[in-house]
């Protein structure tokens, strides 16, 4: 979550429906960078563990903590939390996930800085159409090896599979700039977009890790036969950032890339 978000809330769920009242401790881990009560903060510290307590057959319990914007420019932070055990006498034990991480995104970072190769693409689907109940949209997965930190952008395109041929448009495929609205994803975590048949905003929507991104056309003018869609037949997409694609609408006798 960004820095200058008031507040978040973690919540435990209890597989059993029957069980007495208790609470449960949640420890934080020593690789965590974020500091409490420096950046973040909750009512329930009791020392140095989150006391969390819960009702007798209730289904879930929460804890909150507050962030802490310090307007101080600095890397990403996390907090790592773990349940490390319940009362005893509760009639409950700590089942397989009991981990969660708290991750403080800077809202004064810089976007980030890519150079060639910092991007990988590992995953794409142009035809998940002819898949059982498919919509008709394609995805891609990929990437990083830098932090994409908030107001990051980065511009994808499959324009370039017409303007290198002879007699096409220059400007009859989509060009999209997506940019990060929320916390910063961590380098080699993979990213999953949808791409629409939608022009303008909704082409690309963001679905993994989280939906927190935005899409804007950079096409001129911008119209349904701009949108960014892979051919299933042949295609070729790229990504990358700061470059200036040319968007006469003209046909090529070259290739402009």
């Amino acid at each position: 979550m960004l820095e200058n978000a008031v507040s978040t809330t973690f919540t435990l769920d209890f597989s059993s429906a029957t069980h007495s009242a208790g609470t449960a401790y949640i420890s934080v881990g020593s690789a965590s960078t974020a500091a409490h009560p420096a950046d973040y903060n909750s009512t329930l510290f009791v020392g140095s563990l989150i006391e969390v307590p819960f009702a007798a057959n209730a289904p879930t319990a929460t804890f909150t903590t507050t962030i802490v914007n310090d307007a101080l420019l600095e890397p990403a932070e996390y907090a790592l939390f773990k349940l490390d055990s319940v009362s005893t006498g509760s009639g409950i034990a700590v089942g397989s996930v009991f981990e969660a991480t708290l991750v403080i995104s800077d809202v004064a970072t810089v976007p980030a800085l890519f150079s060639p190769g910092d991007l990988v693409i590992v995953g794409v689907n142009a035809n998940n159409f002819a898949c059982n109940g498919g919509l008709d949209y394609d995805e891609i997965s990929f990437f990083c090896f830098k932090d994409i930190t908030p107001n990051t952008k980065l511009i994808l395109t499959d324009n370039g599979y017409e303007r290198c041929s002879a007699t096409k448009w220059a400007n009859s495929e989509g060009t999209v700039e997506i940019t990060r609205t929320g916390p910063s994803i961590p380098a080699g975590q993979v990213i999953t977009l949808t791409i629409t048949s939608s022009s303008g905003s909704g082409n690309i929507v963001a679905v993994a890790p989280d939906g927190a991104w935005t899409c804007a056309s950079l096409n001129f003018p911008s119209g349904l036969n701009t949108t960014m869609q892979y051919n299933s037949n042949g295609d070729r997409g790229l990504h990358h950032a700061g470059w200036h694609l040319d968007q006469r609408d003209e046909r090529n006798t070259q290739c402009h890339i």
